[in-house]
């Protein structure tokens, strides 16, 4: 049974993704283990500019039958980020920011 390799998945994602273009040279992709890596990553960018896209390297899931057919399946969850450094207490900027990760 083959699984879905969402690092390689997200990779290009972020390499082909015109809002974010992550490159050898711009590195824009980047994989977190946990929330201190997060709080690190997120203390030393700063000074990084345009769109990053963070994947939590620890997928989750849990056994579902929604089908009520006895056979459990077990459905991984994965957790991404797209984030973008805006200015400390801009609100306005900081929405507007939030709408286009989201676009």
């Amino acid at each position: 049974m083959a699984t879905f390799d969402f690092i390689t998945y997200f990779r290009n994602v972020a390499t082909t993704l015109k809002d974010i273009l992550h490159s050898a040279d711009n590195q824009r992709f980047h994989r977190i283990s946990s929330l201190p890596e997060m709080e690190e990553f997120l203390a030393n960018s700063r000074s990084n500019s345009g769109y990053h896209l963070i994947v939590l390297d620890k997928p989750s899931g849990r056994l579902d039958d929604s089908s009520n057919s006895d056979n459990l399946i077990d459905r991984k969850f994965y957790t991404f980020y797209i984030l973008k450094n805006v200015a400390n207490a801009d609100y306005d900027e900081a929405e507007t920011i939030r709408q286009q990760c989201l676009t």
